[in-house]
């Protein structure tokens, strides 16, 4: 089990499903959950101090009020940055599938072939090898996988364009190749 190759056909609703995940994955923090956690105690300061003392006096009465207002402000002020980076990421990428050449999407025919080297890539765009020391990791998603050889670059396998078992045994010998590495 040393090579397989997956020939299949990249669509522009492919590349808009891609670039979905990379986005997220570019712009989402590392811990979402923490970035939540914060902004729900800033929040939650602000409106417990806020009813405790009858209003917003607190910020100007206590000598640490500013501070606690400045840090509830600067959490909110990252989660409304972030969610704009998201929501503009969305409309850039909706905008190149309408306006960009096929082949810079890499919308096409895609042959990928596993082997002892790395992933060797046949692309409209042209021929590239990540070796295996490059891959990140292995996204399983619903109707694609992704192969990430970087934070926002990655390889991409239609589920509904391959068959199942050759789609498994691609798999396995990358994951198996990740194992040693």
């Amino acid at each position: 089990m040393d090579g397989c190759k997956l020939e299949f056909d990249v669509t522009r609703d492919d590349f808009l499903a891609f670039n979905r995940v990379g986005m997220r994955r570019l712009f989402m923090p590392r811990r979402p959950i923490r970035l939540a956690v914060v902004t729900l105690v800033a929040v939650g300061l602000f409106v417990g101090f806020s009813v405790l003392e009858g209003g917003l006096g607190w910020v100007s009465d206590r000598p640490f009020g500013w501070v606690v207002g400045i840090l509830i402000i600067a959490a909110l002020a990252v989660v409304v940055l972030f969610f704009t980076l998201l929501l503009v990421s969305l409309i850039y990428a909706k905008h190149m599938i309408r306006t960009a050449p096929d082949d810079r999407l890499g919308i096409g025919r895609q042959r990928l072939e596993a082997s002892v080297d790395g992933i060797h890539d046949h692309s409209p765009k042209g021929e590239e090898l990540h070796r295996w020391r490059n891959v990140r990791e292995i996204v399983d998603g619903q109707a694609h996988v992704f192969i990430f050889v970087g934070r926002v670059k990655a390889y991409l396998l239609p589920k509904r364009a391959i068959a199942p078992a050759e789609l498994e045994t691609f798999l396995a010998i990358c994951r198996a190749r990740l194992a040693k590495d």
